[in-house]
């Protein structure tokens, strides 16, 4: 893995974090609307938080493996 690849993985995984909290307080306030059991309500923001910050790191994954090649 060269230098740019982790940079570029880093910043994903660092975005990733932050979009994975801002979906949960998002997520949170709005369901807090809909459904009376808070614990079903943190499981859901969870479950979001959690698809969030995946989908930025692998994201990341891929334009840290495809993104030095295309610039070479």
């Amino acid at each position: 893995m060269t230098e740019t690849q982790l940079l570029l993985w880093l910043i994903s995984v660092v975005f990733g974090c932050l979009g994975a909290i801002m979906g949960y307080i998002i997520t949170y306030s709005e369901y807090t609307r809909h459904f009376p059991d808070k614990r079903k309500v943190r499981k859901m923001a969870m479950q979001t938080a959690g698809v969030v910050f995946f989908l930025f790191a692998g994201l990341g994954a891929v334009l840290a493996l495809i993104l030095p090649q295309l610039m070479k």
